[in-house]
């Protein structure tokens, strides 16, 4: 009793590869999204910046505003004006 022996075809070989390329890029793309999400919450830290003058400190940016106002990290801070004495 002969085995009949199955020969591969071009068309399989080209479906084979294009399944190897899908998941070698679903698991590059699931690499980098756990790295990335990896940095954002442990990896780098945010300094604690609690008023006006430390974000001008950090970033230089001041909004243009009365009284200015600075963001770093999703927060704003607002410069502390005294009123005039009169």
């Amino acid at each position: 009793m002969k085995k009949k022996m199955y020969k591969k075809s071009r068309s399989d070989m080209q479906h084979v590869r294009i399944v190897r390329i899908l998941i070698g890029t679903v698991a590059a793309i699931f690499v980098i999204s756990f790295l990335l999400f990896y940095f954002q919450s442990n990896g780098i830290k945010k300094t604690s910046i609690t008023t006006f003058d430390q974000c001008v400190e950090k970033t230089g940016i001041v909004m243009e505003s009365y009284p200015r106002q600075c963001s770093v990290d999703g927060k704003t801070y607002v410069e502390s004006i005294e009123s005039p004495q009169g």
